[in-house]
């Protein structure tokens, strides 16, 4: 896997969780498959642009935030539980 697919990878599985968001919830709202997500944030597929544009939307985020190397993209804030 080349290291632009690598971040987005990891950018797009931590901004769907930031966002509260499961795979098949995300992909409902762009009209693609929980799968399709999956395989997105494995590295195994990219999306098309069409998606890319959707996810931005949705997720409330630039492009270059999905492409972007991250410090720590697999940690999240930490919420007040309280």
């Amino acid at each position: 896997m080349n290291k632009m697919m690598q971040n987005l990878a990891k950018n797009l599985r931590f901004y769907r969780k930031s966002a509260g968001m499961t795979q098949q919830e995300l992909g409902e709202q762009i009209s693609y498959s929980g799968k399709a997500i999956s395989k997105w944030e494995a590295g195994h597929v990219f999306p098309p642009t069409e998606a890319l544009l959707r996810l931005s939307d949705i997720l409330q985020i630039d492009l270059d935030s999905l492409f972007k190397q991250r410090e720590n993209p697999r940690y999240l804030p930490r919420q007040n539980l309280y």
